[in-house]
């Protein structure tokens, strides 16, 4: 056999051989299928990877803004913005008037009415009935429209404050609430405050003083209450008022306005006490 016939030969046994029968085939098919198959799977395999890994890097985004650590629950606290506001240009008001200073007197300080001014301020004793000796004493303010206008009750047109150890009540004695004429000082008769002194041959024009109060309870002074009450009065001649008095036991101060005056309860709000 020559050489080139003995190549071919061996080629021909080389070469890959048709399948013999259909089984074969059929083999090669399913094989071809399985192979396509994975690659199929595969590429979903890589899809669903790549969609897990979008899904979970937008999680992780998501999570980092609601951060409740990041929120502040502390009240009345602000975040700083990312850009400044403008802020408005105000005019400071100049139409405000100069402030009086407010007036002290012992414990408390307060602010007189506009138009009104001490008229009189003086200490004021007791005497220990039982002994007869000097007893606790106090001060005692007079204040009131300047120059002391109108009807007077204890040489007094407007407000009678008093302070200290001693507060007056009842014919000089010490201050009660709550009884009968206790804004009646003093010991003798008080002519009626709205004529002048009676003449000799009227001797009768004086006031009734020695009445239960019509009202009572607790009224504020300041940021304090005060134990309130409220008295009737009558001159003989028909004129009538309603003296009031405002006690603070504590702090030692007494407020009486017998004629009932419009400012007394501003006066009475601007109370400040020590301590």
């Amino acid at each position: 056999m020559r050489t080139d016939d003995m190549v071919r030969e061996a080629l021909a046994d080389l070469a890959p051989t048709a399948p013999a029968d259909n089984t074969a085939l059929t083999g090669m098919h399913r094989a071809i299928g399985r192979r396509r198959r994975r690659q199929q799977v595969a590429r979903i395999a890589a899809a669903v990877a790549f969609v897990a890994l979008a899904v979970g890097t937008t999680a992780v985004v998501l999570d980092a803004e609601s951060d409740p650590s990041q929120v502040s629950t502390d009240p009345d606290e602000t975040t700083t913005p990312t850009t400044t506001p403008t802020t408005p240009t105000t005019t400071p008001d100049t139409t405000e008037g100069n402030q009086v200073e407010p007036t002290r007197f012992g414990p408390v300080t307060f602010q007189l009415p506009e138009g009104w001014e001490i008229i009189d301020r003086y200490d004021q004793g007791s005497t220990d009935l039982s002994t007869g000796e000097p007893g606790p004493t106090g001060e005692t303010m007079c204040i009131a429209p300047a120059g002391n206008p109108g009807p007077q009750w204890d040489g007094c047109a407007g407000l009678l404050i008093h302070q200290g150890d001693f507060l007056p009540g009842n014919e000089m004695l010490p201050y009660e609430p709550h009884t009968a004429g206790a804004w009646s000082h003093s010991t003798d008769a008080n002519p009626c405050p709205f004529t002048a002194t009676p003449p000799q041959d009227t001797p009768g024009n004086y006031v009734v003083t020695g009445l239960e109060p019509i009202d009572q309870g607790l009224r504020p002074v300041g940021d304090h209450m005060a134990d309130y009450d409220r008295w009737p009065a009558e001159c003989p001649s028909g004129e009538t008022f309603e003296p009031q008095a405002w006690f603070l036991p504590q702090s030692k101060v007494l407020i009486f306005d017998v004629f009932g005056h419009d400012e007394t309860e501003a006066f009475l709000a601007s109370f400040e006490f020590d301590g």
